[in-house]
């Protein structure tokens, strides 16, 4: 059943992405003009993004694009992102905008069984990954519900590497879960039951060995311990969302605005974060 599902959910986002084509080449031609390209410009900032911006990531991924395959990097520093086969695009992302972005809708992909992938120059083993998630598949329907983000070498066999997802029936069902592999097997869980279909906002800091999580802007950690880094040198900087480096148990749901920091961030710093884009809802009422 679940495999079904998947391979369901795959025909309709390409079937979706290829009728959305099929209507802007129509009113193209109707129009006797190219369509306008979009830009970072065009989409509502509110009071998140600019305070992503202030913290100094080292790539940051709004995910606003209305088609694939290219990921834009506006932290600055070039980290282009290639999206896979099996996404839908320009769908409603969270809302954090602010009174002059009421009429406007901040966008975001949906993943179901494609990834977006990239390669993040002079990240070391010190790193802290944010980003929004909103989980569609029922989390009784496999093993593990579906990762949210991956470091490590592409297609590794025992996927070597930081990888955090939402667990299944395998371990922490519908909770935050981190693994580094099939090697280590060190496996973290979180406290929280996170409801399907609704935005969360979640942090993964790195700090040599050190593991932390954070969820919804609680200073309060899901869960803090130590694990092995277990990814050679040469794929620290492979960076996968939506999925596991190895291809396994893809994420089904809408994934946005990944920002990757080159340092750890503080709880305090996170919950910053956080709270921009709850203030930036408040100001749109």
């Amino acid at each position: 059943y679940t495999t079904w599902r998947a391979r369901s959910a795959c025909l309709e986002v390409e079937a979706e992405a290829k009728i959305a084509e099929a209507i802007v080449t129509l009113l193209e031609e109707v129009a006797e003009r190219p369509r306008r390209a979009l830009t970072c410009d065009d989409y509502p900032l509110g009071r998140y993004p600019p305070a992503v911006h202030a913290a100094e990531p080292l790539a940051y991924w709004r995910l606003n694009e209305f088609d694939g395959p290219t990921a834009a990097d506006v932290s600055g520093y070039g980290h282009v992102g290639t999206y896979e086969p099996g996404i839908a695009f320009y769908l409603e992302g969270p809302a954090f905008g602010d009174d002059a972005d009421v009429h406007r809708i901040n966008r975001a992909p949906h993943f179901a069984g494609g990834r977006m992938k990239a390669h993040v120059r002079d990240l070391g083993e010190t790193y802290t990954a944010v980003m929004w998630f909103k989980n569609y598949l029922p989390v009784d329907a496999r093993p593990v519900t579906g990762y949210l983000f991956s470091r490590g070498p592409e297609g590794a066999q025992r996927a070597p590497g930081d990888h955090l997802a939402i667990g299944g029936t395998a371990v922490g069902q519908g909770r935050l879960v981190f693994y580094n592999g099939d090697e280590a097997r060190t496996t973290l869980v979180g406290d929280t039951d996170i409801p399907t279909q609704s935005w969360n906002h979640v942090a993964l800091v790195r700090d040599g060995r050190a593991v932390t999580v954070y969820l919804n802007g609680e200073t309060k950690a899901e869960f803090s311990d130590s694990a092995e880094v277990i990814s050679p040198p040469s794929a620290l900087g492979q960076i996968f969302v939506g999925g596991r480096n190895d291809g396994f148990a893809p994420f089904e749901g809408r994934i946005d605005e990944v920002a990757l920091f080159d340092r750890a961030l503080s709880a305090e710093q996170i919950a910053r974060l956080y709270r921009a884009a709850i203030i930036s809802r408040r100001a749109a009422r």
